[in-house]
């Protein structure tokens, strides 16, 4: 999720477990560490543009790593108290610290994007489908039972913070399971046999629902608005070919099973937890079908770009799509609200 929300839930934890004279103090060590995880965008190769991609929430979203960037939280807050001419804190820290870094890892694993919470014992990306990256009704609550804890060193706004996550993912699971269902039951009308269904919150919110499943060799999307004080309506429907290093259409199918190019293809679908398919904007890239900003549409934010002539080269990863033009953005709006009907 956003950085905000990983800061945020790292000064809860901290002021949680924090002895109450370190509480107000815990807070800095709390926030620090919750956010190091995603110091990981900064690993990236001047070769390989997928390296990036791939190491994106990895070893550093590990449970494994969480001693590890504890330790380095309270360090690091300490540099900063040093630089502000404070004096460093080391007793009580460490137990904040630690308490606030794990909350990162579980954190993304909500989401869909796929995080490797259990590396090094698996390379699975863990992904419950939760909640998108960004949601405003998730952050904006516990951003301020925050504030009002740090400010009074008290651990009951923290509780309610808290509370107020666990309330939230409920509902968050409750509106998945209906999304589900009402994509199941379509797709039984369409006489359609589902393989790997899928579903995912459209951006910022919880009202709007993709449904991805597989149905003769396609990616079928059903977008659905299981709507808190009334029945589950379908939103609108699209289809594409489903792609992989095996399947692809002219002018990739040309590339050489050996090449650099499909390797980065196979890398992708990995990532994309193999739904790939033709970007409609371009014949050149592989988008992944996970993510749209209208979510009835196959029109993916981020793809794989190949040079079909260079079949040696890395491919590039292409998110110029996540600069949608303003209509997509109403067409969303319109769907949260209900005003498409």
């Amino acid at each position: 999720m956003d950085n905000i929300t990983h800061g945020t839930l790292g000064i809860l934890a901290a002021i949680l477990v924090a002895p109450p004279e370190l509480r107000k103090k815990a807070a800095l060590a709390g926030f620090i560490a919750a956010t190091l995880p995603d110091f990981d965008i900064f690993l990236i190769s001047p070769t390989d543009p997928l390296f990036g991609l791939q190491m994106h929430r990895h070893f550093t979203h590990s449970l494994v790593m969480i001693p590890v960037l504890g330790v380095l939280g309270v360090l690091l807050a300490n540099l900063l108290r040093r630089v502000f001419r404070r004096q460093a804190l080391w007793q009580g820290m460490w137990l904040p610290a630690i308490a606030a870094v794990s909350t990162h890892g579980l954190c993304d694993t909500w989401t869909s994007y796929g995080t490797h919470l259990l590396w090094p014992f698996t390379e699975r990306r863990e992904s419950w489908d939760l909640i998108s990256v960004v949601d405003p009704l998730m952050t904006l609550p516990i951003l301020t039972c925050a504030i009002l804890a740090w400010r009074r060193g008290s651990r009951g706004p923290a509780w309610l913070g808290a509370a107020w996550v666990v309330f939230y993912l409920s509902l968050c699971f409750v509106q998945q399971q209906r999304a589900e269902s009402a994509v199941r039951e379509w797709a039984t009308a369409q006489g359609h046999t589902t393989e790997r269904l899928t579903v995912k919150p459209s951006f910022a919110n919880i009202m709007v629902w993709r449904g991805l499943y597989v149905e003769s060799g396609d990616c079928q999307v059903v977008c659905v608005r299981p709507g808190l004080t009334e029945g589950t309506r379908v939103l609108g429907t699209s289809r594409a070919p489903l792609l992989s290093a095996d399947r692809l259409p002219p002018p990739l199918d040309k590339l050489p099973a050996d090449s650099v190019a499909v390797q980065d293809i196979q890398r992708f679908g990995h990532f994309s937890d193999g739904w790939m398919g033709l970007h409609p904007d371009d014949p050149h890239v592989i988008g992944d079908l996970r993510y749209a900003m209208v979510p009835d549409q196959i029109r993916p934010l981020w793809g794989l770009a190949l040079d079909p002539a260079q079949p040696q080269q890395h491919g590039k990863f292409d998110n110029r799509f996540r600069r949608t033009a303003g209509e997509r953005w109403r067409a969303l709006w319109r769907m949260i609200t209900g005003a498409e009907r």
